[in-house]
């Protein structure tokens, strides 16, 4: 490791599209894990890394790890399956446990009797890590269960997800959450603090926030410019570091000590003293200086609690990276990365009615979501807005119900059939479906027949959109000044 040079070991999968997706050591460092596409194998990491073990899942395997005594190996897999492996002998899985979507994550409990893992079915699930069968609990987010962990006495279970929630649960009798923090985007990752007593979570809503974990009560907000991917704190607990896409930061890990830093930022006068070093005047000796006083603002009147839809709406940026006319055919564009997104105008009638389909360039589809990013993958939303600047329809996966179990998304938007409800110029946005994670190129492809005609009527292309600005109008100075 120090001096550099050739690899000491050279360990090969099959060649497959998307390759090694994650590999770690074993605790005595003399075995080597690993997954890819649709294996998991284990390696003799001394002996010249002989292969041991392969052991095969349908699809790509998402994870794996030993258990404590490394007797056992745990896998997850966008197949849809957890599953369980003799570490030693190999051979088929010990259990093998079934989601309705790709698994994004697992893992045992602390005596290894049970199983949790949460997946793309919006679900997270425990289940008997010896006899395997039913679960034993499941809980049900609305959206993509992104992680999940049992507190330290194993008697809660903290889950956070795509659908802007973090969720508390009884991981004895299960049934409704017992807490649901809510935030305005997809949430990354949420923590408990070593008594258990406070839940820090962070999101793609560029926030990064502290929960009392009895009351639910949010008890402090720390805000990015961008999605935040990471947060902890520190070991005494009175700070908070967190990272986004181009800054990390750390706080002040309490609401008393937010209160200590900003009195500590009130400006005080100069005295006389300092007043002479900087070459201003000086106050005569029986001037008062007079602090003044800061009028409070009227007390805030908190927004209403939305209720999310089953799919989280993205974070909206200021302005789109792109305006651009649409035509019938094909229309080449390109998403940005972090929460960017790209609008397609369209002078559409009464009763026209639309085929929209976004194909990314390089599709996410069969892919862990982890890899997205590194690979540059894109999974595309599509967005349609009226006349009116009302939202109409929204879909993120062509033909949902048509995908395969264990896919996650076919990584391609379409709304079908869609009847224009008047006169007027429409929007079509194209985002980054994964919290604004993604990424890269696509085709839009526009396709427009009258309603009752069977076949795709050509509509003219539309005209460039060139949006009116308004100059600003110009101000006369007054003759005295402020």
């Amino acid at each position: 490791a120090v001096a550099g040079g050739d690899a000491l070991l050279t360990l090969r999968h099959d060649a497959s599209d998307f390759g090694v997706l994650g590999a770690a050591f074993n605790t005595d460092e003399t075995r080597i894990l690993s997954w890819s596409t649709d294996t998991v194998r284990v390696w003799d990491a001394v002996a010249g890394g002989d292969e041991l073990l392969t052991l095969r899942h349908e699809r790509a395997v998402y994870g794996a790890a030993f258990n404590t005594d490394e007797t056992r190996i745990l896998s997850w897999s966008s197949d849809g399956s957890v599953r369980v492996w003799d570490a030693v002998a190999g051979g088929d899985a010990l259990l093998t446990l079934r989601h309705d979507n790709a698994v994004s994550g697992a893992a045992f409990n602390t005596d290894e009797t049970r199983v949790l893992s949460w997946s793309y079915d919006n679900t997270v699930r425990v289940w008997d890590a010896v006899a395997g069968g039913d679960a034993l609990l499941t809980l049900r987010h609305d959206s993509y269960v992104s992680g999940a962990a049992f507190n330290t006495d194993e008697t809660r279970i903290l889950s956070w997800s795509q659908d802007g929630s973090v969720r508390l649960w009884d991981a004895i009798a299960g049934g409704d959450a017992l807490l649901t923090l809510r935030h305005d985007n997809w949430v990354s990752g949420a923590a408990f603090n070593t008594d258990e007593t406070r839940i820090l979570s962070w999101s793609r809503d560029g926030s990064v926030r502290v929960w009392d974990a009895v009351s639910g009560a949010e008890l402090l907000t720390l805000r990015h410019e961008r999605g935040v991917g990471g947060a902890a704190f520190n070991t005494d607990e009175t700070r908070v570091l967190s990272w986004s896409s181009d800054t990390v930061r750390v706080w002040p890990g309490s609401v008393e000590e937010l209160i200590a830093y900003a009195r500590s930022q009130v400006v005080r006068p100069l005295s006389n003293e300092l007043r002479e070093q900087f070459f201003l005047p000086t106050l005569p000796p029986t001037a008062t200086i007079v602090m003044s006083t800061v009028t409070p603002l009227p007390p805030i009147t908190p927004l209403p609690t939305l209720t999310p839809s089953l799919t989280p709406s993205p974070t909206l940026t200021a302005t789109p990276s792109a305006i651009r006319a649409a035509i019938v055919g094909p229309n080449a564009g390109s998403v940005p990365f972090d929460d960017g997104y790209e609008v397609w105008v369209y002078e559409g009638r009464a009763g026209e009615v639309l085929t929209i389909t976004v194909l990314a360039d390089k599709p996410a589809a069969g892919v862990a979501p982890e890899q997205w990013v590194s690979l540059g993958l894109l999974d595309p939303w599509l967005f349609i807005y009226g006349p009116d600047g009302q939202p109409l329809k929204e879909n993120d996966d062509r033909n949902p119900e048509m995908l395969p179990v264990g896919s996650v998304t076919d990584a391609d938007a379409e709304i079908v059939s869609f009847a224009l409800p008047a006169d007027g110029e429409y929007r079509f946005e194209v985002r980054s479906a994964f919290g604004g994670a993604t990424s890269g190129g696509y085709t839009l492809v526009l396709d427009s027949r009258l309603a009752g005609t069977p076949t795709a009527t050509s509509i003219p292309p539309q005209v460039t959109f060139e949006p009116t600005i308004t100059p600003l109008p110009t101000l006369t100075p007054s003759a005295t000044p402020a």
